[in-house]
């Protein structure tokens, strides 16, 4: 139950959304899970009038509440692109805002944020990452990593040339099945690097105990 002021209903639902998204974005990260809103209800209380909001509801999963109950506000842009992904059905989306996680932590670490760790992909990955698609990858930097998707990967979906192969058709089941291998590659690639990123301030010492993706 949250209790806002607004002109009207518009007014009073949009408070109340930019006060909501933002935890869902950091949970949606903390627990590596997809996370929309469900039905909801705004009642204004002068008047008794209700309204609706029914959007449909996605899978469930039990939430181990052990994080800061918030997330800091330079990182929210990075920590909603990361629940777009996890709750994008298209395979070409759901890549393409993984990728934009990584490349907002790159900006931010050519801006000054440097961390301190070794950004690899594990000689034998552990867990949900050790199969097929990660195999290519085995002992390579995330960065080499991220190069070598740019051209094929990243650009291939986001930019459209037909007189060129290298783009990406959603018509082609050989394309689509191509962003499916490499869709997990970018899954640990993103988290990996928004963890290690929190990591720099100490309010974000638990979150190093969350578990890697899940598919």
């Amino acid at each position: 139950l949250m209790r806002v002021r607004g002109q009207d209903f518009r007014e009073a639902e949009r408070h109340g959304l930019h006060a909501v998204l933002p935890i869902l974005s950091w949970w949606s990260f903390c627990f590596d899970v997809a996370l929309d809103l469900g039905p909801y209800e705004i009642l204004e209380e002068a008047s008794g009038i209700t309204l609706w909001n029914l959007p449909s509801l996605g899978r469930h999963k039990p939430l181990d509440i052990r994080f800061p109950a918030a997330s800091q506000p330079k990182h929210r842009f990075l920590l909603a692109a990361y629940r777009e992904a996890l709750n994008a059905t298209n395979p070409f989306y759901r890549f393409l805002s993984f990728y934009r996680v990584a490349e907002g932590i790159r900006r931010l670490r050519a801006s000054g944020e440097q961390v301190n760790a070794v950004e690899r992909i594990p000689e034998a990955a552990q867990g949900a990452d050790a199969d097929e698609p990660m195999k290519p990858y085995y002992g390579k930097k995330f960065t080499a990593v991220l190069d070598e998707l740019r051209p094929t990967m990243r650009n291939a979906i986001a930019h459209m040339n037909p007189l060129e192969e290298d783009t990406l058709m959603a018509d082609n089941p050989e394309d689509v099945l191509r962003c499916g291998r490499a869709t997990p590659v970018m899954h640990h690639i993103a988290r990996q690097m928004l963890l290690n990123q929190l990591r720099l301030d100490p309010a974000y010492a638990a979150v190093g105990a969350t578990n890697g993706p899940s598919r």
